[in-house]
């Protein structure tokens, strides 16, 4: 997403609707994935910091939901569940 942003001359929300709306237009599985949407697949990543004010605050990772439970980060566990 920061490479979007820097050499595309995207702002951080276009480069979230790439990557996450738009690519799962693109491979046909919109209707399952990507966007938050009822019914849809809940695989989402938890931020302490806004990304739409500085694209690189996408690594400030609190935590992740994957098939909508909560994968807890390496730092509080010891590893990815």
């Amino acid at each position: 997403l920061e490479l979007l942003c820097s050499y595309s001359g995207m702002s951080p929300v276009e480069s979230f609707q790439t990557a996450t709306l738009h690519g799962a237009i693109a491979m046909g599985i919109e209707s399952e994935t990507g966007s938050i949407t009822p019914g849809k697949t809940a695989n989402l990543v938890i931020l302490n910091r806004d990304p739409t004010q500085n694209i690189s605050h996408i690594q400030a990772i609190r935590f992740t939901v994957k098939k909508g439970r909560i994968v807890m980060p390496s730092s509080e566990k010891g590893g990815i569940q």
